[in-house]
């Protein structure tokens, strides 16, 4: 009900006087076969994590079920919700942050965002890596590369000064990757650095997984838990060819901008 808006949080609040409701919500929406979202959903769930709804399936998509979650809008929070869906197998789209009175546009988010996922690797693609995509994510290099294009065609020079100043590929980048930016101090050098390594050899490998995990001589498990961490923190997914040219751009242009 408050997904959709037809109820309110005080109406929650009078079924529920004891369950406290954050400030601030982000509608996710889980998508995988019927009888993972049905397992899912079956779950033992306390607090605001019981607000849960089933959702509709793409027709054309036999087998395919979805169903909503709300979350609190805290890395806690949402990390738990995360990690209960992969481990059903299940991709998810997380909508927007939003007052808990404004949960629907939040929803409205991440239906926008479905197309990203793919209605048909839930049910045969084999062993199962989860995606994860944010609706709130912006593609700033996409769009300074887009607006440069549309410069008129005798403002070459333009562009050049444009892609060849500093200033560009450093905030661009770091817009991009966040945390694993170089200039970033919000985690660890020892993590940023094996995180932004284990991103090279993904882009080496043309996205295979196998020769990835090789290459880094990790097992796939290992490799598959540090690109759902690389995910979260860049609120990009691997899956979605938008986000994987953002994150291979972003580390190229830190790498001229470094030297």
């Amino acid at each position: 009900g408050i997904l959709s808006g037809d109820d309110s949080p005080a109406s929650s609040a009078i079924l529920a006087p004891a369950l406290p409701l954050p400030d601030r919500v982000r509608a996710i929406i889980v998508q995988g076969a019927a009888e993972d979202v049905g397992a899912w959903r079956r779950r033992p769930r306390s607090g605001i994590e019981r607000f849960i709804a089933p959702a509709s399936a793409p027709s054309d998509a036999s087998g395919l079920g979805r169903a909503w979650q709300l979350c609190a809008d805290t890395a806690a929070a949402l990390d738990r919700a995360l990690d209960v869906a992969a481990a059903h197998g299940l991709d998810a789209v997380v909508g927007r942050a939003e007052t808990i009175a404004e949960a629907p546009l939040s929803a409205r988010s991440a239906s926008a965002r479905l197309g990203s996922l793919s209605p048909t690797a839930p049910l045969y693609t084999a062993p199962r890596v989860p995606q994860v995509v944010w609706a709130d994510r912006d593609a700033p290099v996409l769009e300074t590369l887009l607006s440069l294009a549309d410069l008129p065609a005798g403002s070459s020079t333009a562009r050049g000064a444009a892609l060849g100043s500093g200033s560009i590929p450093a905030s661009l980048g770091a817009r991009v990757l966040g945390p694993l930016s170089s200039r970033s101090s919000e985690i660890g050098d020892v993590e940023r650095s094996l995180l932004r390594d284990t991103l090279r050899a993904v882009f080496r490998s043309d996205g295979q997984r196998g020769p990835a995990a090789a290459s880094l001589g990790i097992h796939r498990n290992t490799l598959r838990d540090r690109l759902s961490r690389i995910e979260r923190l860049t609120g990009r997914s691997l899956g979605d060819a938008d986000d994987r040219a953002e994150l291979w751009f972003a580390l190229r242009l830190e790498e001229v901008a470094n030297g």
